[in-house]
């Protein structure tokens, strides 16, 4: 069963099949894996996207997700920051300025750049970002900290079924499988030691290691060259090589991201698996946005056994009609959405902060 929900007593139906992936590396001995969570044990979200500012297509798409308590705001906590204090066009997003200068940024100026390099050359825009979570620990509070675009469709509660279930584990580092935990430092990569862009997801742990190796990999591998998520790569990379280990990675292919469009130019499509796809990319305007969260709730509702739409404030229906407190569908969708609340130097919604105050992370 999933954990990091309040109530570990809702039940979710019989235990699903495991995949052929994480079946692999439960036959092979000679590859690692993470146990299953058990459901005393908590998994606190922290999600944050990197939005420009009016006229740019992001706003609309991060004020729609806020509205439908997808994307980071499906999370326990999350925070969109930006160049401007307060976004024109959705005023009741509580935004942190941490870029203070345009955020215009160069395009990788040929194919085969952009295949090395990343199209959008915006690494020196998530310094800053990168800056504030070195400043304010805000990381450490949290089991996972998630970068998403704003084009990416997400929905934390199916990744909490991923994060929760035997984890695959693929070292970049002389860590010996028998002593590998869940506390050590990992990054969730599609596969081998990929960090896709749309969806960047690491531990507290790796979150600690990679933002103490900022400064030193700004002055090797420079940030203005590259997009942010092949320059935390390389970030990553030259660490390891330096015998200082920042992050294994857990390959979980496409149940982290389902990605159309990118790079190869193919037509974007919302192409569900049988297993829950915790991220999809790109979908660059609302509609599309629409379409592909629709798909995505009524899978977190088969897989929860809840009507994802249709859950009343301040309770749930279980499968046998057992009522639940609100902090049991944290980051699943409501009927109305209330504004979102303080939790500590950034936001969530008040079922989390409940939920997170459960869990012992500081939250005032």
């Amino acid at each position: 069963m999933p954990v990091g929900l309040a109530n570990p007593n809702l039940h979710l139906g019989p235990p699903r099949a495991a995949s052929n992936l994480l079946q692999f590396f439960k036959e092979d001995s000679q590859n690692c894996s993470l146990p299953p969570l058990t459901s005393s044990q908590p998994l606190r979200l922290f999600c944050y996207s990197v939005v420009m500012p009016s006229p740019s297509y992001e706003v609309g798409l991060i004020k729609y997700q806020m509205g439908q308590r997808a994307g980071i705001f499906s999370c326990d906590s999350f925070a969109v920051f930006s160049n401007v204090s307060r976004l024109d066009d959705a005023p009741e997003i509580p935004v942190v300025r941490v870029i203070h200068g345009p955020m215009s940024v160069p395009r990788g100026d040929s194919w085969m750049r952009r295949m090395t390099n990343g199209d959008a050359l915006n690494t020196p825009l998530f310094m800053h970002a990168w800056k504030w979570f070195a400043d304010t620990k805000t990381h450490e509070q949290y089991d996972w900290t998630i970068k998403l675009d704003a084009d990416t469709v997400f929905y934390a509660p199916l990744l909490r079924l991923t994060l929760a279930d035997r984890l695959p584990i693929s070292f970049a580092t002389s860590w010996q499988c028998d002593h590998a935990a869940r506390a050590n430092p990992f990054a969730l990569t599609f596969w081998g030691d990929w960090l896709p862009g749309p969806i960047e997801a690491l531990n507290s742990e790796a979150m600690k290691r990679i933002l103490a190796r900022v400064r030193r990999c700004a002055a090797d591998i420079p940030p203005d060259e590259y997009g942010e998520d092949i320059w935390l790569s390389r970030c990553r990379e030259e660490a390891d090589e330096l015998h200082e280990p920042v992050a294994s990675c857990i390959p979980l292919g496409e149940k982290l991201l389902q990605w159309a469009g990118v790079p190869l130019g193919s037509t974007t499509q919302c192409d569900l698996p049988e297993y829950p796809t915790a991220a999809l990319h790109p979908f660059k305007s609302v509609e599309q946005q629409k379409t592909c969260l629709a798909m995505v709730q009524r899978a977190a509702a088969r897989l929860y056994h809840v009507n994802v739409t249709e859950v009343p404030e301040g309770k749930g229906d279980g499968p046998q009609g057992s009522e639940a407190s609100a902090s049991t569908f944290v980051g699943l969708r409501r009927r109305s959405t209330p504004a979102p609340v303080s939790c500590g130097s950034v936001w969530c919604w008040k079922e989390s902060r409940e939920a997170l105050a459960l869990y012992g992370s500081a939250v005032s």
